[in-house]
């Protein structure tokens, strides 16, 4: 449903070799808690209006830092202009 891509590159400075990583990221359906948006809300003179805009969704899965304890975390944005 929600997949992400991102690669990690480290330098060594006594070879100069570069070493890259590609992590693959994804959520399925039912991992996922709910969704955090992240809005922008502004307020027109012009017309005297308030707006709101969406500029990204997240999906937020359970989290867990401890046997037993969790809480919803967001793994990546999803930009809504692109």
């Amino acid at each position: 449903m929600f997949s992400c891509v991102d690669s990690v590159s480290t330098f060594d400075p006594e070879t100069y070799l570069e070493h890259v990583e590609i992590f693959h990221t994804e959520l399925l359906p039912d991992q996922i808690v709910d969704l955090q948006l992240i809005e922008e809300l502004y307020w027109q003179e012009e017309d005297g209006l308030l707006y709101t805009r969406l500029v990204a969704i997240a999906p937020r899965y359970k989290f867990y830092y401890q046997e037993g304890q969790w809480y919803p975390r967001a793994g990546f944005y999803r930009r809504c202009d692109e």
